[in-house]
């Protein structure tokens, strides 16, 4: 007699139509799906004969799934650096057999305050370029998870940041550009608009200001 094959959660998932997250979720009680596709999922799992505690860990092998947030202004112009970033990611944690799922807080939401429309199933991990206080302040409460903040910094300590060097990056391009034979050379931009753009700036004004070059106020 052959073996019974268990029922696994994507089997659950494709009868019904939905993520296999969501189906996970009603399973455990969690947040993030509606109690109408919660009892529709424990209905299901009954009629299909699932046990639970019978799909694979993380660490054993089951899908472990990271949610990314980007503003829109930083995608609107194309090529964008971020999307390149969240390329990049993606093909990592691909490689380390997880998925990645990606959101784009749009202008309106960013500037008003506005609740965040996040994923209904996907716990946010990561957040792609700076936003404002109040929108990492609304992931991280929605997340409940570790969140890394990519490519800007702040002083809370629950964050983990990772930053490129942007001041001696800037420093050293704008030497180069000295050493070319240059000394009318200006900084285009909003040096407050974001941390990384102010650093650049500050880079921009120190290889200036040791080769005693004027900074250009217009």
């Amino acid at each position: 007699m052959g073996q019974v094959r268990s029922v696994k959660l994507e089997d659950i998932a494709r009868e019904l139509g939905v993520s296999i997250v969501s189906v996970s979720n009603a399973l455990k009680g969690k947040k993030g799906v509606s109690e109408n596709l919660r009892l529709r999922v424990r209905k299901k799992a009954e009629e299909m004969g699932y046990h639970p505690g019978t799909e694979p860990s993380a660490s054993q092998g089951g899908a472990v799934y990271i949610g990314v947030v980007i503003a829109e202004r930083y995608v609107k112009i194309y090529p964008s650096f971020y999307m390149d970033v969240y390329r990049q990611i993606a093909q990592e944690a691909s490689a380390g057999g997880c998925l990645t799922v990606l959101h784009i807080v749009e202008q309106a939401e960013e500037k008003n305050g506005q609740r965040l429309k996040l994923f209904m199933d996907i716990q946010v991990q990561g957040v792609l370029g700076e936003l404002n206080a109040d929108c990492v302040r609304q992931i991280r409460k929605k997340s409940g998870v570790p969140l890394v903040c990519v490519d800007f910094y702040g002083m809370d300590p629950a964050f983990d940041y990772i930053a490129v060097d942007n001041f001696h990056g800037m420093q050293r391009l704008t030497q180069k550009v000295i050493d070319c034979g240059h000394e009318k050379i200006g900084f285009v931009g909003t040096p407050l608009a974001t941390e990384s753009i102010m650093d650049r700036y500050m880079g921009y004004c120190k290889a200036m200001e040791v080769n005693g070059l004027s900074l250009r106020e217009d």
